[in-house]
């Protein structure tokens, strides 16, 4: 029933607005536009697919988040579902995150995502993705999401998480917002299956706090925010 589910949402919902947000995206990419209304096009669009298919998108945010502040937001990656569940509920809608090269050459999507300011990135070109995410940054006030262990294994402890987010926390100089996911499986009419995922946006953690801190403790601090406290 999920497969059919997702067909029919990405045949009703998804493809009829990407096409109309192509066109729009050609248009400012043209006219070099700030991608805003593409970036709102794609969130409205991830947000009536998910009603199609049975998912159900729900946010905890800590009121001190301000919704006009560009922000790190930093979660656990699990499955495809958590990127279009933050992009769906993130405090600030202009909220972009980093997406594989390959799709910014697809006509009509790869419009989308280059108008809307996205970041693409190719595994064997890290810095590249560091460069293109600090001009982006630099020059605009997006808000970003990344997941600091990428797509590896489950996270378990401390010693399993990569450092590499460290440097996305020194380079880019913003606050910090540490986000759990959470997913809860049910049937309507004992039939259909739905999920619902949490997404809890914790209080920012300010740059000039973490500027004080040693890398250790930065990783010590994410992880429990992140990690620890899903796994109890």
């Amino acid at each position: 029933l999920w497969g059919i589910q997702l067909i029919f949402g990405m045949i009703l919902a998804v493809y009829p607005i990407f096409i109309c947000l192509g066109i729009v995206s050609l248009i400012s990419i043209i006219m070099n536009g700030g991608g805003r209304i593409v970036r709102l096009g794609i969130r409205k669009a991830l947000q009536l697919h998910a009603n199609i298919v049975g998912v159900e998108y729900k946010s905890v945010k800590d009121p001190s988040i301000n919704r006009n502040g560009q922000y790190l937001l930093l979660a656990d990656f699990r499955s495809i579902i958590d990127i279009t569940a933050i992009l769906v509920t993130a405090p600030k809608e202009d909220t972009v995150t980093v997406i594989r090269k390959h799709n910014f050459y697809i006509p009509l999507l790869g419009w989308c995502l280059k108008a809307a300011k996205y970041i693409p990135f190719q595994r064997h070109k890290p810095r590249q993705m560091f460069k293109n995410l600090v001009e982006v940054m630099n020059t605009t006030n997006l808000s970003f999401v990344y997941f600091p262990r990428g797509h590896t294994e489950e996270i378990s402890d401390l010693k399993d998480l990569p450092k590499n987010y460290l440097k996305l926390i020194h380079l880019l100089k913003l606050d910090v917002i540490p986000i759990r996911l959470k997913d809860e499986e049910h049937y309507k009419f004992d039939v259909i299956p739905r999920l619902t995922t949490t997404v809890n946006y914790g209080k920012p953690i300010s740059f000039s706090t973490l500027s004080k801190m040693s890398n250790d403790e930065i990783h010590e601090m994410i992880f429990h925010e992140i990690y620890k406290n899903s796994l109890c």
